[in-house]
C-alpha cells in the first residue's frame, strides 16, 4: 500500500514540475505567474484544474488561425500598403489621421487593422436608440443578415429580433447568427432547435464539453456584430438582453453605447465575422458575400482592430496604452470591468502626472462582486496621480468607450480589464473625426453629472474590511 502512495506522489511531484516549467516557459507577466504558482501550491488538485482550464496561455500557438485565403492575402497586403504610403492617402490630409499617425500605423502592423475612408458614423447611447437603428435595418435587407453576439437572452428584445428575421428567412435571406456558449448559457436548446426550423442558421461559439475542447473554455467571443447585406454595420457594447429595455434611474437600466457605420469599415467587420463563421461552422464564405465598396474617401476615417488568442500581439491593450500615453489634452474612458494591469495603470498615471486630463466612469456596483472590488483596488493609486474617478449611479455603465484630445475616439466591445486584452475574442473601432470625439466629450458630460465623483480624502478613509476585500481581489484577478 505504502509504494502505491509513494508511486503517485512522485508521479504528482514530477507533474508538478512539468507544469511549473511550462508556466515559466509562457513568459507571463511575473504576477500572473507567481499567483498561479501560490495557487496551484497551496491548493494543489483544485489549483491544477483551475488552471488547466483558465491559466494556459495559447496565443503563441495560434490554435484558433484560420487557414490563408486568397481574401486574407488581399486584406493583409492593404494593410501593408496603407502602413507605408499613409501620408501619400488623400486621408492623411484630415488633421486627426496626421495627428494620429503613430496609433493608425501600430494598429496595421499589430492587427492588421485596415483603415478606410468613406464611412458615415452614427452614435448611438442607449439600448432604444441602438435597437430602433437595428431593426429598422434590418427591415431593409436584400440579401443576407450576419449577427454575433456574446450573449443573446430569451426575452421580449430577443423575440422581436427572431420575428423580424424569421420574416426575412421566409422570404429567401441568408441568416447567420453566432452566439458564444458560455456568454449565452441560458440559451435553451429549444429555442435554438426552433429558429433552426425557420431556416436559420445558428452556431454556438465553442461550446464547452469534456474531452478536447475542456481547456479552452476561458477564451470566449466577445464580439458583437450585426452585418446587413454588406451595406450597413453595428459593433459597439450592447448585448440581446432585456436590461436594454429598461427606464433610465431603474436599478436594472444598463447604459452602453454602439455605432451604426456605413461605409467601408463595414466590409473590416465583414472580415471578421466570416473570419469567426468560418471557425464555428466550417463554411468559406469569404469569396461568396457580396459588399459594398464606396470609391469616395469622403467620410469619417475608421480603423477595424481585432484581438483574441489567435493574434500575434494583444492588439488592443496596445491601442489603449498607446491612446492613454500619447494624449496630450484629455483621454477620458468608459468601462464596466476594470482590471487594467500594471501596463496601463503605468500610462494612465504619467499622463496625469504629465498635466493630461484623465477621468474614467466606472459603475457604481458591479455584476460580479470579485471584479467590483478588483476595480475599487487600482481607485486610490490613480486619485492620487490625479486621476479622476467617477461611480456611475443611474444604472449599470457598460460602455466600451476611450476618447481623446477631439482626434480619436475608441468604441467597441473591449473593456479596460486583462481579460479582453488576452483572453477574449474582441473589436473595437476607432474614428479618426474630431465632430465624432466632441459628440462623445459631451456625452461623458452627461455621465459625469449623473456619476458621483471619487475624492481621494474620502476614499483612502475606507474601512479596513473594503481593502481586504479589494487586495484580495487584485491578488485573485491574474486568475480570472
Amino acid at each position: 500500500m505504502m509504494w502505491i502512495v509513494i508511486t503517485i506522489t512522485i508521479a504528482y511531484l514530477i507533474f508538478l514540475i512539468s507544469v511549473t516549467i511550462t508556466m515559466i516557459l509562457e513568459n507571463k507577466a511575473p504576477s500572473t505567474t507567481l499567483t498561479w504558482l501560490m495557487f496551484i501550491l497551496f491548493v494543489p488538485l483544485i489549483g491544477l484544474v483551475f488552471y488547466f482550464f483558465f491559466g494556459k496561455n495559447y496565443r503563441k500557438n495560434k490554435m484558433f488561425k484560420i487557414k490563408k485565403s486568397k481574401d486574407h492575402d488581399i486584406y493583409e497586403k492593404h494593410a501593408n500598403h496603407i502602413f507605408h504610403n499613409l501620408d501619400k492617402l488623400k486621408l492623411f490630409e484630415l488633421a486627426p489621421v496626421q495627428k494620429k499617425e503613430r496609433l493608425i500605423k501600430l494598429l496595421l502592423n499589430n492587427s492588421k487593422a485596415n483603415l478606410s475612408g468613406g464611412n458615415q458614423v452614427e452614435v448611438l447611447n442607449d439600448g432604444s436608440a441602438t435597437f430602433d437603428s437595428i431593426f429598422a435595418a434590418l427591415e431593409t435587407a436584400q440579401d443576407y443578415i450576419h449577427i454575433q453576439y456574446y450573449k443573446i437572452e430569451e426575452g421580449v428584445l430577443l423575440n422581436k429580433f427572431i420575428k423580424v428575421l424569421s420574416e426575412k428567412a421566409k422570404a429567401g435571406l441568408k441568416i447567420r447568427i453566432i452566439y458564444d456558449a458560455v456568454g449565452s448559457w441560458k440559451l435553451s436548446k429549444g429555442f435554438v432547435e426552433e429558429v433552426k426550423m425557420m431556416g436559420i442558421q445558428i452556431v454556438p461559439f465553442m461550446p464547452v464539453h469534456l474531452g478536447k475542447y475542456a481547456n479552452k473554455v476561458n477564451f470566449r467571443n466577445h464580439r458583437k456584430i450585426i452585418i446587413v447585406d454588406g451595406k450597413i454595420a453595428f459593433t459597439g457594447g450592447l448585448n440581446v438582453t432585456d436590461n436594454y429595455l429598461e427606464k433610465e434611474n431603474s436599478e436594472n437600466y444598463w447604459r452602453d453605447t454602439h455605432l451604426r457605420i456605413v461605409g467601408n469599415a463595414v466590409y473590416n467587420l465583414c472580415m471578421v465575422f466570416l473570419t469567426d463563421w468560418y471557425f464555428v461552422s466550417g463554411e468559406y464564405l469569404f469569396e461568396k458575400e457580396n459588399f459594398e465598396h464606396i470609391e469616395k474617401e469622403e467620410g469619417v476615417p475608421v480603423q477595424i482592430v481585432t484581438s483574441g488568442p489567435d493574434s500575434d500581439y494583444s492588439s488592443i491593450q496596445q491601442e489603449y496604452f498607446s491612446l492613454i500615453s500619447n494624449a496630450e489634452k484629455y483621454v477620458y474612458i468608459w468601462t464596466p470591468y476594470f482590471v487594467p494591469g500594471e501596463k496601463i495603470m503605468f500610462a494612465l498615471k504619467i499622463a496625469a502626472l504629465s498635466g493630461v486630463d484623465v477621468r474614467i466612469i466606472l459603475p457604481e456596483d458591479s455584476d460580479s462582486s470579485i471584479l467590483k472590488w478588483s476595480t475599487r483596488a487600482y481607485v486610490e493609486e490613480l486619485l492620487k496621480s490625479g486621476v479622476k474617478i467617477y461611480f456611475y449611479k443611474k444604472g449599470f455603465m457598460h460602455s466600451k468607450v476611450l476618447v481623446s484630445d477631439d482626434l480619436v475616439a475608441s468604441i467597441g466591445t473591449a473593456n479596460v480589464d486583462e481579460r479582453s486584452f488576452d483572453n477574449n475574442f474582441e473589436v473595437n473601432a476607432l474614428i479618426y473625426d474630431e465632430a465624432i470625439c466632441k459628440e462623445l466629450k459631451l456625452q461623458f458630460a452627461i455621465d459625469q453629472s449623473d456619476s458621483e465623483p471619487v475624492l481621494y480624502g474620502a476614499f483612502k478613509m475606507r474601512p479596513k474590511q473594503e481593502r481586504l476585500k479589494e487586495s484580495t481581489a487584485k491578488l485573485l484577478s491574474p486568475l480570472l
